[in-house]
């Protein structure tokens, strides 16, 4: 993602794209004679992700600059706030016109089932002319045959490119995984004394370049002007909780109250429980973007996300994690993306809580039934999860910005039960 937005709940979201390319690692037909340089081109596809206001005509104008000295690596993790050094100086400009009206149609005409209509929608740069030339003189000594050394060689001289906006009020999504998001190297070479035009393709995006989104935000002026600290309880004082992806904002859920009252029922059957998180109308809060479904999510008492894994120490010292095997079961649970644990939900797959609307209002709503019977039925050397987390569950973490505030006194977890028939 890249683009800037002022949110009028969220506060101003500033973000920017980081990418490395490379040389393809196959055989590529290249000309290594009589060679000159025609223009060297970036193309970044959009995969129609808009956060921000989309219901005006308007411009966005973006740079590009080049990374500097350790630039980005594709075998480290990278997170929305991991810094970037970039060099002063831009080496492209773009400006990319958002139109509500073509993007709905050409969205409508990608999700039919004619592929033939499909249209492509880019942004669209033209490099620095120097900078073209040493990717033009790196071409020419690349081997027919690409292998992982002389791919980190590459990189290790190109250290890949941001994408920064100068003036924006939108924040879009680009795909670097597209097989039409490139670097593209424009040659002419002459070939039987005719002058001819080849190309010289880099890809962005595969296994072996690495890519990730800066999120930067400044919540002043906001309701959560006071949330400074992370891993911290905050009530934010106007009754409200606020979950947003990409820039941490979870709400978190304490049941301690619902265990507390059926440790004073025994073998209690729960029939149904439902949790329930009524939303605001648009028309009392306009949200640029709620998140389709809400993950359920167990949190440690240290309100980091619990992970279910131990060190074990191998033959040859190295310390590796290994997952707690016992743990889905006993605790009817899924594992997430960095072996994160989340409830199960009632249809026995990863529990989502999904937006919908009825003629009552529009909620978050699921049923978790099956999930608390577990817990309540855990003998007491597992003791059950107390609270959790509510996250956005409908886009990578970093990936999205969808957000959604509602009432923190109308959440509700409705519970029908039987008591024993007991002599």
């Amino acid at each position: 993602m890249t683009g800037n937005t002022n949110d009028p709940i969220f506060g101003q979201i500033n973000t920017a794209l980081y990418t490395q390319f490379m040389t393809p690692l196959t055989k590529a037909r290249l000309v290594r004679q009589n060679v000159t340089l025609d223009k060297v081109t970036l193309t970044l596809m959009h995969d129609y992700y808009f956060y921000g206001d989309t219901t005006v005509v308007s411009d966005h104008t973006f740079e590009v600059k080049k990374i500097f000295r350790q630039g980005i690596d594709r075998d480290f993790n990278y997170f929305t706030k991991s810094e970037v050094t970039l060099f002063s100086t831009p080496i492209g400009q773009a400006t990319w016109t958002f139109n509500p009206d073509s993007i709905q149609k050409h969205v409508k005409l990608n999700n039919d089932k004619n592929t033939n209509n499909n249209v492509f929608d880019s942004l669209y740069f033209e490099l620095d002319r120097a900078y073209g030339q040493q990717l033009l003189d790196s071409v020419l000594t690349i081997k027919d045959t690409i292998d992982i050394a002389e791919a980190d060689k590459f990189q290790q001289a190109f250290r890949g490119l941001g994408v920064i906006p100068t003036s924006s009020n939108l924040v879009m999504g680009f795909n670097p995984g597209n097989f039409k998001s490139r670097v593209t190297v424009y040659y002419f070479y002459l070939e039987n004394g005719q002058q001819k035009r080849g190309k010289y393709v880099f890809i962005l995006g595969s296994p072996y370049a690495a890519s990730y989104t800066s999120i930067n935000y400044n919540r002043a002026g906001t309701s959560l002007t006071g949330v400074t600290n992370k891993y911290t309880d905050y009530d934010v004082p106007d009754g409200y909780t606020y979950i947003q992806s990409g820039t941490g904002l979870f709400a978190k859920l304490d049941m301690s109250d619902f265990y507390s009252y059926f440790d004073t029922i025994k073998s209690p059957l729960l029939n149904s429980v439902e949790l329930i998180v009524p939303t605001p109308a648009a028309s009392a809060r306009n949200h640029f973007s709620k998140p389709a479904n809400l993950y359920y999510q167990f949190l440690g008492n240290n309100n980091r996300f619990y992970r279910p894994v131990r060190l074990e120490t191998r033959e040859d010292g190295l310390l590796i994690e290994k997952i707690d095997a016992q743990f889905q079961l006993t605790y009817h649970a899924e594992l997430g993306e960095n072996f994160t644990a989340y409830a199960r939900g009632d249809d026995n797959s990863g529990l989502r809580i999904p937006f919908t609307e009825t003629t009552d209002g529009t909620f978050y709503r699921a049923f978790l039934t099956e999930y608390f019977q577990y817990q309540l039925n855990l003998p007491i050397i597992y003791p059950p999860f107390k609270y959790a987390a509510l996250y956005p569950s409908d886009a990578p973490y970093g990936k999205s910005l969808n957000g959604i505030s509602f009432p923190s006194n109308q959440v509700k977890l409705r519970v029908y039960y039987s008591k024993p028939l007991l002599k």
